[in-house]
C-alpha cells in the first residue's frame, strides 16, 4: 500500500521549461531606478548579509551559504541588489556548467557564455523589475570581461519570468519537456542551440520508489 502511494507521483506529470538566449552586443538596458536600490557583484565579506537573505526568503533556498563559496570557486558570479545595507536581490550566472536538477541534465557553456540561474527578489521589492535591473548590471559588467551571451530557462507556468524575459528582450530557443507518464520518464529536448546533457533513464522512477521504500525500512528497524 505505502508503495503505490509513493507511486503516485510518477502515474503521470508534465512540466515544460523554455530556454532563452541574449547576445550582450545588443546590451542597452540601464539599472538606474527611483528605489533606492544598488547592485554590485558579491563580495565575500557580504555572506553574513546573504545567510540573512537565504533565512528570510518566503520559499525554499535552492542554495546555501557552502554552495556559494562553492559556485564562486568554481568561478560562477554572483549579483546583488541592496538596500538599506541588505540584500533584497540576487541572480547567480554560472559559467563552464551548470546542473539543471528539475530533470537531472547538465548544460555546458562555451568560454564567452554564461547561464542565469537561482534569482530571488524580496517579496516587499516585486514588480519594480528589480531582476531585470540585477540582470543589466550583471550583463555590462560580464561584456566588459568578454562575455557574449547570456542563456536562462523559465518553466510556462512562471508568467511573471515570462513577462521580464520579454520586457528585457530575451529570445527563445527551443524548451525541454519532461515528466512521467506510468512511472516511465519521458524527456523532449528541443534546444538545439545550447548543449543540454541529461543523465537519467526512463525507469528512474523504479530507483526512486525503491530507494524510498528502503530508507523507510530502514527507519522502521532502526
Amino acid at each position: 500500500m505505502e508503495l503505490i502511494e509513493r507511486m503516485r507521483e510518477y502515474i503521470f506529470s508534465y512540466n515544460k521549461m523554455i530556454f532563452h538566449e541574449f547576445y550582450l552586443k545588443n546590451f542597452k538596458n540601464s539599472w538606474e531606478n527611483p528605489y533606492g536600490v544598488s547592485f554590485e557583484q558579491f563580495d565575500i565579506k557580504d555572506l553574513d548579509k546573504l545567510s540573512d537573505t537565504i533565512s528570510n526568503m518566503d520559499f525554499a533556498s535552492e542554495f546555501t551559504i557552502e554552495d556559494t563559496i562553492e559556485r564562486i570557486e568554481k568561478g560562477y558570479f554572483l549579483f546583488v541588489a541592496k538596500h538599506d545595507n541588505r540584500i533584497i536581490g540576487l541572480s547567480w550566472l554560472a559559467t563552464n556548467q551548470c546542473s539543471i536538477p528539475y530533470f537531472d541534465a547538465t548544460i555546458h557553456l562555451k568560454p564567452t557564455e554564461f547561464f542565469s540561474m537561482n534569482a530571488y527578489v524580496h517579496k516587499s521589492f516585486r514588480g519594480k523589475s528589480i531582476f531585470n535591473l540585477i540582470r543589466a548590471y550583471a550583463y555590462n559588467t560580464l561584456k566588459q570581461k568578454g562575455y557574449q551571451r547570456a542563456l536562462g530557462a523559465y518553466f510556462t507556468w512562471n508568467k511573471a519570468s515570462w513577462r521580464m524575459n520579454v520586457k528585457f528582450g530575451t529570445i527563445p530557443i527551443g524548451y525541454i519537456s519532461f515528466g512521467y507518464f506510468f512511472t516511465f520518464r519521458y524527456l523532449i529536448n528541443r534546444v538545439s542551440s545550447a548543449k543540454v546533457i541529461t543523465h537519467t533513464g526512463p525507469l528512474c522512477a523504479w530507483k526512486k520508489i525503491v530507494h524510498k521504500s528502503n530508507l523507510l525500512r530502514q527507519s522502521r528497524h532502526e
